[in-house]
């Protein structure tokens, strides 16, 4: 799984993102590219045009309803037990949105957050990792800067209990 949130957990605001720090931008891709990726109806429509789908990339719409989308790089599936069995085969990254992170937080083994040090008006929010506190244990942690902006690269590894 990996998220971006300010210190509100808030990860987006009229289906955008709240900030666009080119090291994080960065990572995803170096995280993200040749696997596949999860993410709500929603995010995938937030998507700018040109990176629809996510390029290098399986891209799998998790949706209740139907949805068509005509490219060989994107699947389209409706509950959480089609892409637990696809998980199987290989490995996922969780991309958003809320409701999509909220499902998929029991099984992942490794979260990769941006904390952005900063906060901005959201409508749209990552499930409170505090609340998580014995579940997950701190891997890594790197603090960076984009001119006044600080964020930090958090790595969560899940325990075994």
């Amino acid at each position: 799984m990996i998220v971006a949130y300010d210190n509100n957990f808030g990860i987006g605001n009229n289906n955008e993102l709240l900030f666009h720090i080119k090291e994080d931008l960065k990572r995803f891709k170096q995280l993200t590219s040749n696997s596949t990726v999860v993410m709500g109806r929603k995010t995938y429509e937030s998507l700018p045009e040109a990176n629809r789908p996510l390029p290098n990339r399986h891209n799998i719409i998790l949706t209740k309803g139907t949805y068509n989308v005509n490219n060989i790089n994107v699947s389209v599936l409706n509950s959480i037990d089609q892409v637990l069995e696809y998980a199987n085969t290989t490995d996922i990254w969780i991309i958003g949105g809320s409701s999509i992170y909220e499902q998929f937080i029991p099984y992942v083994d490794e979260l990769y957050v941006t904390k952005i040090l900063d906060t901005k008006p959201a409508d749209s929010f990552f499930p409170n990792v505090n609340l998580m506190e014995g579940k997950f244990t701190i891997d890594s942690i790197t603090t960076h800067r984009q001119d006044s902006l600080k964020y930090q690269f958090i790595k969560y590894i899940k325990n075994n209990n």
